[in-house]
């Protein structure tokens, strides 16, 4: 064990020799050039970090990966033998995604703002992850239809129950209070509150909305966000009377996985969904991707058009094409095309990247795209 585990430091010091010289780095000391495969003893199994990862630090363990990341700093692993991949972190991640195809299994991890050393572990484990079921695509519900080129995504952590997901459901913390959202042991709201979520704010019902967040009806709320908020959001929609009260409850009273949002902010969720898939959201499926947009994961379906505009936005910004293999490239045309939003606001790093906005564009954000650009300049870590 100990001559694999020299064999590793030996490969990694020609990528970043200081891991080695110095015990504590600075921020995103640890680039990785290259590809750079590390050798595990429990299973005995390679799996590779891609370049362009960059960390802190990084220890390797019999079986699992210990790494240090500071704001910037992302890592993206492979294994080709489709081991299941899971994770324990601390809080303040600000994106992730869990792939499991029939040729690989990959995880991704990236810090978001204001995040100074923080530790996270990938273990790899012996069996082969869970590939998201079939499920059959179906059309469903509303909306305008086949001319966005929407796809099921590969991305199973916000689809099926994978591998990853049941690690982090079965140490969750004890259940909450009400109107407060669920969430594993790291400080992550879980998949499983944003689906609840999503299934409550789709029935309509504003009742189950407000007994869901603790709070008593306001009609005179409702009325005021609905003709400042929501009017502009479903503006051109044509939508029907229902989906429009089901979108003014959500601006109104949010969810426990949104209440941190406010509500304009919520409202501008929907716009950003509404930009990325051509229609405004109607059914729960639909919802729990509204949901998962605000709190900074994948949505579970993707509209090659959003993305197609995102790479063509993201050349003008950074003056070249993106580059999906690194991570801050690929969270970058991700916010851009499906407005994520922070798991931890910035208003420095945000008010920044509004003057960069102005200065290539020549106009002040005004629309969803807009604003979605103005988030990927200020967290994907995505550079010239």
């Amino acid at each position: 064990m100990k001559k694999k585990f020299y064999s590793i430091i030996l490969g990694l010091f020609l990528i970043a020799p200081l891991l080695i010289a110095a015990p504590v780095l600075a921020a995103n000391e640890v680039t990785f050039n290259a590809d750079t495969t590390i050798d595990l003893n429990s299973p005995d199994v390679n799996v590779t970090i891609k370049s362009g990862s960059k960390v802190d630090s990084m220890t390797v363990q019999s079986g699992s990966i210990d790494f240090v990341i500071s704001t910037g700093g992302s890592v993206l692993i492979i294994s080709s033998t489709r081991q299941a991949l899971t994770f324990s972190s601390s809080s303040g991640l600000f994106y992730s995604d869990y792939n499991c195809t029939d040729s690989q299994s990959s995880i991704t991890y990236g810090a978001g703002s204001s995040i100074s050393a923080a530790n996270f572990t990938i273990t790899v484990g012996s069996d082969a992850c869970t590939s998201v079921g079939g499920g059959g695509g179906g059309g469903g519900g509303g909306g305008g239809g086949g001319s966005d080129n929407v796809t099921e995504t590969k991305k199973t952590e916000t689809t099926a129950k994978t591998t990853a997901e049941t690690a982090i459901t079965e140490i969750t913390t004890p259940t909450p209070a009400v109107g407060e959202p669920a969430k594993d042991k790291s400080g992550n709201i879980t998949l499983e509150q944003m689906t609840t979520d999503a299934a409550t704010v789709s029935s309509g019902d504003v009742s189950q909305v407000t007994a869901k967040m603790g709070v008593v009806r306001n009609a005179a709320s409702e009325a005021s966000y609905d003709k400042t908020v929501v009017s502009k959001v479903v503006a051109g929609s044509g939508v029907t009377a229902q989906v429009r009260s089901t979108i003014t409850n959500f601006v109104t009273y949010g969810t426990p996985a949104t209440k941190s949002l406010g509500a304009g902010e919520r409202g501008g969720v929907v716009n950003s969904y509404r930009a990325a898939f051509g229609k405004i959201p109607a059914t729960a499926a639909e919802w729990s991707d509204v949901v998962k947009i605000a709190n900074g994961r994948w949505p579970s379906v993707t509209s090659a058009t959003a993305e197609s505009k995102a790479k063509t936005s993201f050349k003008t910004i950074y003056k070249r094409d993106a580059k999906m293999s690194d991570a801050h490239d690929n969270a970058a045309v991700t916010v851009m095309a499906y407005g994520l939003r922070p798991a931890n606001r910035n208003l420095n790093s945000e008010k920044t990247a509004i003057k960069s906005f102005k200065a290539i564009f020549g106009y002040a954000p005004t629309s969803a795209t807009n604003w979605d650009a103005v988030r990927a300049v200020a967290y994907s870590g995505a550079t010239r």
